[in-house]
C-alpha cells in the first residue's frame, strides 16, 4: 500500500496494496500545482490556522507549527515515495510530535511513521493523537493508516473495527471501495469467507471500475468452493486491471506475503479464455501451475487455504500434461 493518505485521485490504497494509504495511499503527484493545491487544501481541512494571539500565547504550538509546515514541504518535494516519508520525519525529529498540543502534528507524524512501516510506534501515535483530538477533520485518514498497521501487525479485530469507524467518516465512493476491500481481505485472512463475498460486493457497489475489488473477489469465491465463479470474477478483473497492478503494484501488500501467488494464479487461469494459440495457452497453464506451487511450498502447515491449493494445483499439473501430450512436447 503506498504511504500517503491518499492518490493523486484522492483514493485510498488497497489493502493488499499498499498502503500505502493503501493503495493506500500509496502515490506521487503527477503536478507539482496539483500538490500545491493539495497542501493548501490539506492544511484548511485538517484545522484552522492558529490566530496571532493563540501562537504568542502557546510558543511550543507555534515551534511545532513551523516544524509541520518543513515537514509538509519536504514531503512534497521529494519524488521518491519513501523518500518523501522520510524527508517528512526528518523535519520533524528536532519537536516530541507525539505529545504536540497542535492535532494536526499528531496525526501528520503518525501517518508517516505507519507509510515507512514503522507499525508498533505508528499504533500508538494515532491510537493518542485520536484520543487527543476525536472529532478532528484529520481522524478520517488516521483511522485508515491505523488500520493498515493493524493489518500489518495481525491484529485483524482491531483492523476490522477500525475500518468499521473509518467507513462512518468516509463519504467518497471510491475511497470506500478501497477501504472496503481491504476490509474484505482482513475478513478471507481470519477466515470468515462469506463476510468477505458480502464485502467485496460492497466495494463494487461503491465504485465496479476497482480492479482490485474483483481480484479479491475471485479468490474468495475460489476458496468458498466456486471455482467457476472464481475464474469469471477474474476475467473481468482482467478487462479492468490487464497487467494485473492491483495485484503486483508497488502499492500493494499481502498477509501473508506468499497469498499474492493465489491471485497470480487465478489470472493466469482466467487469461486462458483469451489465449490465441495453443502456445500462448500452455504457457499461461505452466504459469499457473507455477504460482500454485509457489503458494504450497510457502505456505505455512497450518494454512486454512492449504488443502484448496494442493487440489488446484493438481489439476493444473493434470492439464499442463494433458496440453503437451496433445502438442506433443516432452518435459
Amino acid at each position: 500500500m503506498s504511504l500517503d493518505d491518499k492518490d493523486a485521485d484522492g483514493r485510498y490504497p488497497s489493502r493488499y496494496g499498499q498502503i500505502a494509504v493503501r493503495p493506500v495511499l500509496r502515490r506521487a503527484m503527477r503536478s507539482g500545482l496539483l500538490a500545491l493545491a493539495i497542501l493548501l487544501w490539506s492544511g484548511l481541512l485538517c484545522g484552522r490556522e492558529p490566530a496571532l494571539w493563540d501562537t504568542a500565547k502557546n510558543s511550543r504550538r507555534a515551534t511545532d507549527l513551523a516544524a509541520y509546515r518543513r515537514a509538509e514541504a519536504a514531503y512534497y518535494r521529494d519524488k521518491h515515495l519513501r523518500g518523501r516519508h522520510m524527508a517528512a520525519l526528518d523535519a520533524l525529529a528536532g519537536i516530541d510530535a507525539a505529545t504536540s498540543p497542535e492535532p494536526r502534528v499528531r496525526f501528520f507524524y503518525g501517518r508517516m511513521l505507519s507509510y515507512v512501516g514503522f507499525d508498533a510506534r505508528a499504533v500508538v501515535v494515532l491510537e493518542d493523537a485520536i484520543k487527543f483530538a476525536p472529532k478532528h477533520p484529520c481522524v478520517a485518514d488516521a483511522l485508515f493508516a491505523l488500520a493498515v498497521c493493524y493489518a500489518r501487525l495481525g491484529l485483524t479485530e482491531k483492523e476490522m473495527a477500525t475500518y468499521e469507524r473509518w467507513l462512518g467518516l468516509e463519504w467518497d465512493p471510491r475511497s470506500r471501495a478501497i477501504g472496503l476491500v481491504n476490509m474484505a481481505e482482513g475478513l478471507m485472512h481470519a477466515g470468515r469467507i462469506e463476510e468477505s463475498v458480502v464485502r467485496y460486493r460492497e466495494a463494487m457497489a461503491n465504485d465496479y471500475g476497482t480492479g482490485a475489488a474483483h481480484w479479491g473477489l475471485a479468490v474468495a469465491l475460489d476458496r468458498a468452493g466456486d471455482p467457476n465463479g472464481a475464474i469469471a470474477a477474474a476475467v473481468t478483473a482482467l478487462a479492468l486491471d490487464p497487467e494485473m497492478n492491483d495485484v503486483v503494484g508497488p502499492n500493494t501488500f499481502f498477509v501473508p506475503s506468499y497469498d499474492k501467488y493465489w491471485y497470480l494464479a487465478l489470472g493466469a487461469m482466467a487469461s486462458v479464455k483469451t489465449a490465441q494459440s495453443q502456445l500462448t495457452e500452455i504457457a499461461l497453464w505452466n504459469s499457473a501451475q507455477l504460482y500454485w506451487q509457489q503458494y504450497v511450498d510457502a505456505a505455512a502447515a497450518g494454512d486454512r487455504w492449504l488443502p484448496i491449493a494442493r487440489i488446484r494445483l493438481m489439476q493444473c499439473t493434470r492439464t499442463v500434461e494433458e496440453l503437451d501430450k496433445r502438442s506433443g512436447r516432452k518435459r
